[in-house]
């Protein structure tokens, strides 16, 4: 029953809730509703980063109403509602790579991601229940003008293509934008611009400044990067960009980051040289 059939009556709604908390709504909702779950745990974990239990109940309700008769299941695949794999898409962004200048780290890690998604949605598809303890978090070492915000583009594309977050946009941003000078309110920014990018990428430039434990901001930005980097880890990608040489202090920040952004995600740009005669980048 909504809310407004109760009369007299307030409610407040309990945010933040824990995967045991759904697995029990969810249960109670199978055995009410005749409907099969396939991988409970997984699902459970899934629905509880919406950190609404009506929300996680409304999204199985819509699985079921949009189920062909006889098919009432709820898989991990049908809550993550991940989009197909758009194999045109997949080979156009692939060439535009391959074409840039360099770059080999980027191109050698776009063909593992690459390796890696298709096999994860066939385990999806034939009701695989676990997803990967990893993450789509990348690092772009180089100066400006090195071509990263262009990159960070087609990156959130190929990832869209591969079916791996919902769209193509990217949020793109500088980390002084996001630190303020008054006490929780660049944690609050963090939290709200990485709320705000679920589903498709996020871009922070000049990472590096996050790197000073003395400062008040940087500490508040990283605490709210490091767990919900991890929360959100198959919802978004997160790409930071900043100075190679200034970068292990951002990491020096929380012993988390380093899971976070593993190492074969951490892409170098190389600067423009005299040499050059087109407009690629190396």
């Amino acid at each position: 029953m909504p809310p407004e059939h109760y009369t007299n009556v307030n409610f407040d709604e309990i945010r933040n809730i824990q995967d045991c908390e759904v697995k029990g709504a969810l249960l109670r909702m199978e055995r009410h509703h005749d409907f099969q779950l396939v991988g409970l745990d997984a699902i459970s974990k899934a629905l509880a980063r919406n950190g609404s239990l009506r929300l996680a109940a409304q999204k199985v309700i819509r699985i079921l109403n949009q189920a062909q008769e006889g098919q009432r299941q709820v898989t991990l695949a049908k809550v993550l509602q991940l989009p197909p794999l758009n194999e045109t898409a997949i080979t156009e962004i692939k060439q535009e790579i391959n074409e840039l200048t360099g770059l080999k780290d980027l191109k050698i890690a776009i063909l593992n991601i690459e390796q890696k998604a298709r096999s994860l949605r066939q385990k999806l598809e034939d009701g695989e229940s676990e997803l990967p303890e990893e993450t789509l978090h990348m690092i772009f070492y180089g100066s400006p003008g090195t071509g990263k915000t262009m990159v960070a583009r087609l990156i959130a594309r190929f990832f869209n293509a591969l079916g791996l977050i919902e769209r193509t946009d990217v949020r793109e941003v500088t980390a002084s934008t996001v630190m303020s000078p008054y006490q929780n309110e660049t944690r609050q920014k963090m939290q709200q611009l990485l709320e705000s990018c679920r589903g498709s990428a996020l871009f922070i430039d000049e990472a590096h400044q996050f790197g000073d434990k003395q400062s008040m901001g940087p500490r508040e930005a990283i605490q709210a990067l490091v767990p919900m980097a991890w929360n959100y880890r198959n919802e978004m990608a997160i790409i930071l960009a900043g100075y190679e040489d200034r970068m292990h202090e951002f990491f020096a920040m929380d012993e988390g980051l380093e899971r976070r952004f593993p190492a074969h995600l951490r892409i170098r740009f190389a600067n423009y040289t005299a040499n050059w005669h087109n407009l690629r980048f190396s």
